[in-house]
C-alpha cells in the first residue's frame, strides 16, 4: 500500500519531467500521470497507509517527511485527481495549436503533483515545499502567455501577494517546530491541550495569515481575479482543486488548533464573512465572464472560511468539494465560449449567432447552466445541501448570521444568472462562430453533472471526516433559502436579458471593488515598505555589529600586542636572571669556594705557626684573637 500511496504524487510529478524533457505527447502524458494517481487512489481503496521517517536532525530538532492518506487528504486527493483528469483532458483540445505545450503541460503535471504533495503531506517541512511549489506552479501558468504585459503582471502579483501569507505560515511552522522538536503534524495536534498560554493563539494567527494568503481572503483578495489572465484549464484547476483550495484545506487540517483559539475563529469568520459579501457585489457590476467566476470564486471561500470561524468545519468541507466540481465547470464553459466567439466581453456575447449561443454551443450552455443552478443553492443540486449546512451552523450562532448567510444565497444567483443570460440569451447579434471539438464539451458536461449529485457526497464525508455534522435546518430557514435563490436568479437573469451586461445591482460595487484592489496594492505596498524597512535596520544593524567586531578586533590586537611585549620583557628578563645566577654560580665555584678554601689552608697553617706562639702571654693572645675576629668580619661581608 505504501508504493501505491507514493505513486498518486510522484507520477504527476515525474512526468512533469518526462515532458519537459520529451515534449511529444505532452498533453496526453499529463492526462495518464493524473490517470496513474486515480488508479492508485482506487487501488488503495479504504486502507490507511502511512510512510514517514526522519530528513534532517540538528541537536534537538527534527525535520520529518511523510505522506499518509486518512479522510481528510482522501477527499482532497479525490478532488484533485477527479478534476485534474477532466481538466486534463479538456487541456488538450484546449491548447491544440499554441505554442510552447511541453512547457504548458509540464507545469501543470507540477502543479497537480505538488498539490497532492501538499494533501498527503505529514510533515511541516513537506507541506511547506509543496505549497512554495504550488505557488511557483500558479506563476509560470497565469504567465504562460508572458509575450502579453497583462499576463506577466497578473503573475507577478499573483506570486507577490500569495507569498505575503506564505510568510505566516513559515513562522508558524518553524514556531511549531521550537515548540515540539519536529515538524511531524500530528505531534503538535497531540499537544495543543498543553501549549503554553498564548501559543496556540499565536500559532492559529500565524497559519491563518497563510491561508488567507493562498485563498485570497482580506485584505489579499484582488490577485486571483486579476489571475484570469492565465489559459482556462489553469483557471479551472486553480479556482476548484487546487491552489485556493489549499488555504481551506490548511485550516481543516489544524482544525484541533483552531479549536484551541476561539479569538482566532471569530477572526477567521470575520474575514470570511466581509471576504464573501464584498466579493460577490463586485461579481455583479462585472462585464468580463471569467472575472464574474472569478469574484464568484473568492465569495464562495468566504463562506468556507466564514462557517469554520463558526465552528462548522464539515459544512466548510462539504462546500469546498462540491464547489470544486460546479466551478470547474463554470470556466471550463467559459473556455469554451472563449475559444467560439473570441471574447469574453458580456456586452459583445449576448445574442450571438443564430438564436443566441445557447442554442449554437447547447451542451456548453446546459454545462453552464446545471453548474449555475448549484452555485445558486437551487434544489436539489448538490450546492443546495452544502449550503443548508452552511446556513444551520450560521442559524446556530444567531439569526442575524443566518440571515447574512440568506443574503449571500441571494447575490451567488443574481451574479450566476447575470452572466449566463448575458452569455446564452438568443439575439440578433450575427458573427462567425468557431466549432468547439468534443475535448472541451465533455469534460465541462461531466463535471456539472457530478456537480449536480454533488449532495451525495455530504454521506460519504460523514464516515471520512472527524468532525461533527451540521445542526439540522428548521423548514422555515430552509424555505427562505429557496427563495433567496430563487429571487437572486430572478433578479440577475431579467436585469441581463433587458440590459445586457449592465451592472445587476447599480455601479456602486465597482467603486467597492476599486477599493478592495486598491486595499491589496495597500497591503503589498505597506509589506514592501516594510521589507525595505526591515532591510535596512537589518544593514544598521550589521554595521554595529561590524563596528563593535572591529573595536573589539582592534582591542584584541592591542592586548595581543602588549601581551607580546610583556612575554618579550619577561623573556629578557629571565634570560638577566639566568644570566645573573650562571655568573654567580661561577663567582661561587671560581672564586668564593676556591677563595673559602685557601682561606681554610691558610688558617690551618696559620693556627699551625699560632701553635708554636704558646708564649703564655695573654696580650699576645688577645691580638691574635683580636686579628681573627677582623679576618672572620671581612670574610662575613665579602660573603654577601
Amino acid at each position: 500500500m505504501t508504493a501505491l500511496l507514493l505513486l498518486i504524487p510522484l507520477v504527476p510529478l515525474s512526468m512533469s519531467l518526462v515532458i519537459a524533457l520529451w515534449g511529444r505527447f505532452a498533453g496526453w502524458l499529463n492526462v495518464l500521470g493524473v490517470d496513474v494517481s486515480l488508479l492508485a487512489l482506487l487501488l488503495i481503496g479504504g486502507a490507511s497507509p502511512a510512510l514517514s521517517g526522519p530528513w534532517f536532525e540538528s541537536g534537538s530538532l527534527q525535520l520529518t517527511a511523510g505522506l499518509s492518506l486518512d479522510g481528510l487528504s482522501r477527499v482532497l486527493a479525490y478532488l484533485v485527481t477527479g478534476v485534474g483528469l477532466l481538466v486534463s483532458i479538456y487541456a488538450v483540445g484546449y491548447m491544440r495549436g499554441e505554442e510552447r505545450q511541453s512547457r504548458f503541460f509540464a507545469t501543470l503535471a507540477f502543479f497537480i503533483g505538488a498539490m497532492l504533495t501538499l494533501i498527503l503531506s505529514t510533515s511541516f517541512a513537506l507541506l511547506f515545499a509543496a505549497w512554495e511549489g504550488v505557488g511557483l506552479a500558479s506563476y509560470l501558468l497565469i504567465g504562460f502567455h508572458f509575450t502579453q504585459a497583462e499576463a506577466r503582471k497578473a503573475a507577478l502579483r499573483a506570486f507577490l501577494m500569495t507569498r505575503v501569507g506564505d510568510v505566516g505560515l513559515l513562522l508558524g511552522w518553524l514556531l511549531a517546530l521550537n515548540l515540539t522538536g519536529t515538524s511531524d503534524i500530528g505531534v503538535l495536534l497531540g499537544q495543543v491541550a498543553n501549549l503554553p498560554a498564548g501559543t496556540a493563539e499565536l500559532l492559529a494567527l500565524l497559519f491563518l495569515i497563510g491561508a488567507i494568503g493562498k485563498s485570497a481572503q482580506l485584505p489579499l483578495t484582488a490577485w486571483l481575479p486579476d489571475a484570469m489572465a492565465g489559459p482556462t484549464p489553469v483557471s479551472a484547476l486553480l479556482h476548484s482543486a487546487t491552489m485556493v483550495a489549499a488555504g481551506v484545506y490548511l485550516l481543516l487540517r489544524l482544525e484541533p488548533l483552531f479549536a484551541a483559539a476561539p479569538a482566532v475563529l471569530l477572526a477567521v469568520a470575520v474575514i470570511g464573512g466581509l471576504t464573501a459579501l464584498f466579493s460577490a457585489l463586485v461579481a455583479t457590476v462585472q462585464t468580463d465572464l471569467k472575472r464574474v467566476l472569478a469574484w464568484s470564486t473568492v465569495s464562495q471561500l468566504g463562506e468556507m472560511f466564514f462557517v469554520y470561524g463558526l465552528g462548522g468545519p464539515y459544512a466548510a468541507a462539504f462546500h469546498l468539494g462540491v464547489h470544486a466540481l460546479f466551478k470547474s465547470a463554470l470556466f471550463l464553459s467559459a473556455g469554451a465560449v472563449q475559444h467560439a466567439a473570441g471574447t469574453l466581453d458580456l456586452g459583445k456575447l449576448g445574442g450571438l449567432g443564430r438564436g443566441g449561443l445557447g442554442r449554437t454551443m447547447p451542451l456548453t450552455a446546459t454545462a453552464f447552466t446545471l453548474a449555475g443552478l448549484t452555485l445558486a443553492g437551487v434544489p436539489p443540486f448538490g450546492a443546495f445541501w452544502s449550503e443548508e449546512a452552511i446556513l444551520g451552523t450560521a442559524v446556530q450562532s444567531g439569526p442575524w448570521t443566518g440571515v447574512f448567510m440568506l443574503g449571500l444565497i441571494f447575490l451567488a444567483g443574481v451574479y450566476i444568472a447575470r452572466a449566463g443570460v448575458a452569455t446564452f440569451w438568443p439575439g440578433s447579434k450575427q458573427v462567425n462562430i468557431t466549432v468547439v471539438g468534443s475535448l472541451m464539451v465533455w469534460p465541462a458536461l461531466s463535471l456539472a453533472v457530478s456537480a449536480l449529485f454533488g449532495g451525495l457526497m455530504g454521506g460519504v464525508l460523514r464516515n471520512l471526516l472527524p468532525f461533527p455534522e451540521s445542526p439540522e435546518v428548521a423548514l422555515g430557514w430552509r424555505i427562505a433559502a429557496i427563495a433567496a435563490s430563487v429571487l437572486g436568479l430572478a433578479w440577475g437573469g431579467v436585469r441581463a436579458a433587458r440590459l445586457s451586461n449592465a451592472p445587476a445591482l447599480g455601479m456602486w460595487p465597482r467603486a467597492l471593488g476599486a477599493a478592495l484592489e486598491s486595499l491589496t496594492v495597500g497591503v503589498a505596498h505597506l509589506t514592501w515598505v516594510l521589507s525595505l524597512a526591515l532591510q535596512r535596520a537589518e544593514a544598521g544593524l550589521d554595521g554595529a555589529a561590524r563596528a563593535v567586531a572591529h573595536a573589539a578586533l582592534g582591542s584584541s590586537r592591542g592586548v595581543q600586542h602588549a601581551e607580546s611585549g610583556l612575554d618579550t620583557s619577561g623573556r629578557a628578563t629571565a634570560n638577566f636572571t639566568l644570566l645573573g645566577a650562571n655568573l654567580s654560580a661561577r663567582a661561587e665555584e671560581g672564586g668564593f669556594a676556591q677563595g673559602a678554601d685557601g682561606l681554610a689552608r691558610g688558617l690551618g697553617h696559620l693556627g699551625t705557626r699560632l701553635r708554636g706562639l704558646e708564649t703564655g702571654k695573654i696580650y699576645l693572645y688577645t691580638l691574635i684573637l683580636f686579628g681573627w675576629m677582623l679576618v672572620m668580619t671581612l670574610a662575613a661581608v665579602l660573603w654577601r
